[in-house]
C-alpha cells in the first residue's frame, strides 16, 4: 500500500482526488489536509510514503514546503499542476516530479508517478538501511553495541515507537537490546518460558520449554501461513491489535496471548524470526501505537533484515566456538615434544605453537603467535614466492605428504628440516587451519 498525504485549499478537490486515486488498482490510500502548515505535523504522527500538492500554496511556496517536509521525513513530493502554474526552480529545489493536469486522464498519470516515485524511494532507502545494518553488525565494538545500533537504524528509518531484539539465553529468549518500551513492559515480558504453580518449567512433547504469547509462536515456529497475520516466512504482523483480538480466538492465534502490548496501546506490531542456517536463534520486534504502520512489502523487508542479523550472529557464534577450539588446540600443542605450529593458510600467520617450536626458531612463544610462518622459519619479510621459492606448506597440503627444506631461524642459523602438514577442516570441508610438525633433517638431498 502507498500512503499519500494530499494538501490543497479546496475541500472539493481533496474529496475528488481521494476518490479517484483510491478507486483503482494502485493500492493508494489518501489522507487530506487543507493547510501546508499541517504537513510536517502529520508526517510526524503518520506513516506516509509521499506528499501531493495540487495548488498554489498561499502561506508557503512549494520549494519551502519541500525543504521543510524533508527535515521531518525524506519522502517524494509530487506537484499536480495546470499549465503555467509551476514556480521556477520548484522541480530542481523542492519537488521530485510535476504532473500536468492537461494530461488525459490526469489522475492516472499522477497515480503512475506516485507509484514510481515511492517505489524508487523505498528501494533506495532500504538499500541504505541494509548497508547501515550490515556495517553496524560487522564494525561494532561488541555484540551489545552492534545490535543496539542495528535496532536504532531500523526504528529511525521506519519511525517506530518501540523495538527489541530477543536472543536465546539458557532456555529462554529475553530481550538482548530494546528501545522505547517502558521498564514495566520489560519486567512483564522479558521472560517467555511458562512455569507451573510450583515454578517449574513446563515442557512440550519434544522436551522444549513452552514459550508464551505470540513471541513464543514465532520463536518455536508455530504459525499458519493461511492466516492473514502470519507470513510464509514465519513472521507475525498486525496493523490493529485491538481489531485482531476482537476478531480471533485462541485457536486462530495458536496460543493464549498475554495482551501486554495491546494493553500498553501498541496497535501496530511485527515479530520477525532471526535465523541462522534454518534455526531460529532470536526475534526482531517492532511496535507502534499508531495503526497501519506495516504492509506486506515492509514485512518482507524486515524478514530480509532478520536474515542479515541471523547470518551475522551465526558467524559470531561460530567464530567464538572456533576460538575456543583453537585455544584447546593451543593448550595441547604447547607441551608437544616435536616442534609444532598451527598456521592460518589465508595469511600464513602462526596461531599456536609448542615450546619446542619456540626453542627451534629462537622466538619466544607469545611472540611466535601472530608471526608469519615465512618470517619465523625462513627469515623472509614476505611470502616465499617473493623469493623465488614455492610455498612448502601449500605443496605439502597438495601432496598430502612431507617435504624437506632449509630454515634460517634466529637460533642457530640455517638448518635442514623435514616437515609434514595436516589440514584442519571446517564444517563445510574447507581448510581453515594447518597443523605443521617439524623434525631435524640430516641433509640437503630432499631440500626444495
Amino acid at each position: 500500500m502507498i500512503r499519500v498525504l494530499h494538501v490543497h485549499d479546496d475541500p472539493e478537490q481533496l474529496r475528488y482526488m481521494k476518490l479517484l486515486l483510491e478507486a483503482r488498482e494502485w493500492d493508494i490510500k489518501v489522507e487530506s489536509v487543507n493547510s501546508p502548515a499541517e504537513v510536517p505535523i502529520r508526517l510526524l504522527s503518520g506513516t506516509f510514503d509521499a506528499v501531493l500538492s495540487g495548488y498554489w500554496i498561499p502561506e508557503i511556496n512549494e520549494i519551502e514546503l519541500g525543504v521543510a517536509m524533508r527535515w521531518v521525513k525524506d519522502i517524494p513530493f509530487i506537484l499536480y499542476r495546470g499549465r503555467g502554474e509551476v514556480a521556477k526552480g520548484t522541480l530542481r529545489r523542492g519537488a521530485d516530479d510535476i504532473v500536468s493536469k492537461e494530461v488525459d486522464p490526469g489522475h492516472e498519470a499522477l497515480a503512475d508517478k506516485l507509484v514510481e516515485a515511492v517505489n524508487r524511494n523505498r528501494e533506495n532507502r532500504r538499500r541504505e538501511v541494509s548497508l547501515n545494518v550490515f556495517r553496524a553488525l560487522n564494525l561494532g565494538s561488541d555484540l551489545q553495541s552492534s545490535l543496539g545500533d542495528t535496532l536504532r537504524i531500523v526504528q529511525e528509518d521506519m519511525g517506530i515507537n518501540a523495538g527489541g531484539i530477543r536472543l536465546q539465553e539458557g532456555e529462554d529468549y529475553p530481550y538482548f537490546v530494546f528501545d522505547g518500551f517502558h521498564d514495566e513492559h520489560i519486567l512483564l515480558e522479558n521472560e517467555l518460558c511458562v512455569t507451573d504453580v510450583e515454578g517449574h518449567l513446563m515442557r512440550d512433547d519434544g522436551g522444549n520449554p513452552v514459550l508464551d504469547c505470540m513471541c513464543g509462536n514465532i520463536l518455536r515456529g508455530r504459525f499458519d501461513p493461511y492466516k492473514p497475520f502470519f507470513t510464509e516466512g514465519g513472521s507475525f504482523w498486525t496493523n490493529s491489535a485491538a481489531e485482531l483480538l476482537a476478531s480471533t480466538t485462541v485457536e486462530d492465534k495458536l496460543v493464549r496471548t498475554r495482551n501486554t502490548c495491546q494493553g500498553e496501546g501498541y496497535e501496530s506490531a511485527a515479530l520477525i524470526p532471526i535465523r541462522d542456517e534454518g534455526e531460529t536463534i532470536g526475534l526482531l520486534q517492532m511496535n507502534d501505537r499508531r495503526p497501519g504502520c506495516f504492509d506486506e512489502e515492509t514485512i518482507r523487508f524486515l524478514e530480509g533484515l532478520g536474515k542479515i542479523i541471523g547470518d551475522s550472529l551465526g558467524r559470531v557464534n561460530r567464530g567464538r566456538e572456533a576460538l575456543e577450539e583453537l585455544e584447546l588446540i593451543r593448550e595441547t600443542l604447547r607441551s608437544a615434544p616435536i616442534p609444532s605450529l598451527i598456521i592460518d593458510p589465508d595469511d600464513m600467520l602462526i596461531l599456536g605453537a609448542s615450546y619446542s617450536a619456540a626453542q627451534m626458531t629462537g622466538i619466544p612463544l607469545e611472540e611466535l603467535r601472530g608471526t608469519p610462518c615465512y618470517e619465523a622459519l625462513k627469515g623472509y619479510e614476505s611470502v616465499c614466492e617473493d623469493y623465488g621459492e614455492e610455498c612448502p606448506l601449500m605443496q605439502m597440503l597438495e601432496r598430502r605428504g612431507r617435504t624437506s627444506t632449509t630454515v634460517a631461524p634466529r637460533a642457530g642459523g640455517e638448518r635442514f628440516i623435514e616437515a609434514s602438514a595436516s589440514p584442519i577442516r571446517g564444517p563445510d570441508g574447507a581448510i581453515e587451519l594447518v597443523y605443521l610438525m617439524i623434525r631435524e633433517d640430516s641433509g640437503p638431498s630432499g631440500a626444495l
